[in-house]
């Protein structure tokens, strides 16, 4: 949520000025926002103490240290309505016009264009068209790209993301953010890792030690979660836990909450390696990470080029998405003008297409 010396030295090194005197990049940051706070502040200049601990530390040059005054952090925010909270997911029909019009107001301070996108269930031509409309300069896609055979992970979690519709995809918690009020959404299809994870998360809320918990929800852990004692559990636990987090490791030696806090985020974080790795057992385990957008893609490639699995690429996401959009685009247009467009028209369907068209 701030710069650190880490990232200004990252997006400032090589930077050099232009015939104008204008700062060039070499390094691009593309930050996704929840909110205009955090588009401001990345929209501006880093830090002046921080570019000039690094100028001192020999990590920039002097030229650089003074271009990078001049260089917003980012000149690429993209605006994230994929973020769930507890209280629900933010909207990016209101978010990013209020974005859009902060920025502009900072704009005279700013020496660089800063562009904007659009992030968050983008994964139809209508979809995109829509972002575009409401005058993002690029857009994102996020979760429809683990539909795409570049995509790692064991081909069971990518048939249970194919198979989802728009209303198989729910929210979870996970094991980054645990302690948060922020939340991933996943797909429910084939799989009864939401309602494990929430049940267990209840659990956890519950009580201030899990050796405290009622017979049937020890029962539960042991039985439908750990398949295991809750020591044999943190037994195999402990070294990815030391890996991951050493202090709250032994901060747990005395406090049965954090005990109880590390145990859950390692069931949230092998949830999603089981579906990687695609451990058979622990089918009904698997947390497959996805939103509506991936289902509406699913009915969307039906009957399609996009039909078999192996014909979707990345790139073919890509090229899709924005020929799709374009083409609804100009039928809305030739519409608008008084042209006679029939409704099917306005359509566009996945396809293979060549570097030539």
């Amino acid at each position: 949520v701030q710069a650190t010396k880490a990232l200004v030295h990252y997006r400032l090194t090589g930077v050099f000025a232009d015939e104008k005197g204008n700062p060039l990049a070499k390094h691009q940051l593309f930050v996704r926002v929840p909110h205009a706070g955090l588009a401001e502040y990345f929209s501006q200049p880093a830090p002046t103490d921080i570019i000039e601990a690094l100028v001192a530390d020999g990590k920039l040059t002097e030229e650089e240290g003074q271009l990078g005054l001049k260089l917003p952090l980012s000149q690429d925010i993209v605006v994230d309505g994929d973020v769930s909270r507890a209280g629900g997911k933010q909207d990016v029909v209101s978010l990013f016009p209020s974005l859009r019009h902060s920025l502009r107001k900072t704009r005279t301070s700013r020496k660089c264009e800063v562009r904007i996108g659009v992030a968050g269930e983008l994964a139809t031509p209508e979809a995109v068209n829509a972002a575009f409309k409401m005058g993002a300069d690029f857009v994102v896609t996020g979760a429809v790209n683990g539909l795409a055979k570049e995509a790692g992970g064991s081909q069971k979690r990518k048939e249970l993301l194919a198979k989802a519709k728009p209303e198989d995809f729910t929210t979870a918690p996970s094991y980054e953010y645990l302690d948060a009020d922020f939340r991933v959404r996943v797909t429910k299809f084939g799989t009864m890792f939401a309602t494990k994870a929430s049940r267990l998360e209840e659990l956890y809320r519950s009580t201030d030690s899990l050796e405290a918990l009622t017979r049937e929800g020890l029962s539960f852990m042991e039985k439908k979660i750990f398949l295991c004692s809750l020591t044999e559990a943190y037994e195999k636990a402990e070294p990815f836990l030391r890996q991951w987090w050493p202090a709250l490791v032994e901060q747990a030696t005395t406090s049965p909450k954090i005990r109880a806090s590390l145990l859950l985020k390692w069931y949230l974080y092998e949830s999603s390696q089981w579906a990687i790795d695609g451990i058979k057992e622990r089918q009904m385990d698997y947390q497959v990470r996805g939103d509506s957008a991936v289902g509406s893609f699913n009915i969307w490639r039906e009957n399609s080029d996009f039909a078999d699995l192996e014909n979707i690429s990345a790139k073919q996401i890509a090229l899709n998405l924005l020929k799709g959009a374009a083409v609804i685009s100009r039928m809305q247009v030739l519409r608008e003008h008084g042209v006679p467009i029939p409704k099917e028209a306005v359509f566009w369907k996945p396809q293979i297409i060549s570097d030539s068209k």
